[in-house]
């Protein structure tokens, strides 16, 4: 698979049918005063978002803003609003499957400009330096930050995203499409790239959901033989539909 290592590939390869997409749009605000913006923001676990007008964030050094033009919802999230997690941070505006276009950049990112497109996925960030993150386990970085949970995420107007780990969206990709693949897309490619699987060999995905339907695609279009496993009659049409090789 060491052809489509990189999320450039996963973005441009895999989108899914929009019937798979679990991503809902961001209204534009209607506000003037552009020290303000609209987001849905949780102020207590178990209460419905509220949505507001907070002030608008500003890019610090190393970061981007992003106008958002979708922003998925991931089951986390609404762990998140139920309280089933503990939330280091209330205010929160969740959502960590952001995407859109690029309103400003912080001092020193050169990655992107205004106007590109580009989204924040669920590691807002990472100290890069440890042994964690030099081994490809940054999930487990000491100092790492949550978008959506240690820091505010997409479910707003405007979000803001560590330029090291945001990534680009293709121009050819509908933001719809491209918002589930920050998290639902990112978690069966990395478990695939980490897997060694190469081309011609076989990947069985037990469960054909939110993320398992990605990765009948993502280990399709690189080039495996995909045997997909679930108990739904419909999960397994799905997966012949999205080129399972066996069901």
């Amino acid at each position: 698979m060491e052809e489509y290592v990189g999320s450039g590939g996963l973005l441009s390869r895999t989108h899914g049918r929009r019937r798979c997409v679990r991503a809902t749009r961001v209204a534009q605000s209607e506000i003037q005063d552009s020290k303000f913006m609209k987001a849905a923001v949780l102020h207590k676990p178990g209460a419905p978002l509220a949505v507001e007008d907070v002030d608008d964030p500003q890019p610090g050094p190393g970061e981007i803003l992003i106008n958002v033009k979708a922003c998925g919802v991931c089951h986390t999230d609404l762990h998140l609003a139920a309280g089933e997690w503990r939330l280091p941070k209330l205010p929160l505006i969740m959502g960590h499957e952001a995407v859109g276009t690029v309103e400003a950049v912080g001092a020193g990112v050169a990655s992107f400009k205004a106007g590109d497109r580009a989204g924040v996925p669920w590691i807002y960030s990472t100290c890069g330096a440890c042994e964690y993150c030099t081994s490809e386990r940054e999930p487990l970085c000491p100092s790492i930050a949550v978008t959506g949970f240690m820091v505010d995420g997409g479910y707003a107007e405007y979000v803001k995203a560590a330029a090291s780990h945001a990534i680009a969206v293709p121009p050819e990709l509908d933001f719809v499409d491209a918002a589930p693949l920050y998290c639902a897309g990112l978690t069966p490619y990395r478990a695939l790239k980490a897997s060694g699987a190469r081309v011609g060999e076989t990947v069985a995905v037990w469960g054909v959901g939110g993320l398992g339907h990605y990765a009948v695609q993502i280990a399709r279009a690189c080039g495996a033989r995909v045997v997909a496993v679930d108990i739904q009659s419909s999960k397994l049409d799905l997966a012949r539909e999205l080129g399972a090789d066996v069901t």
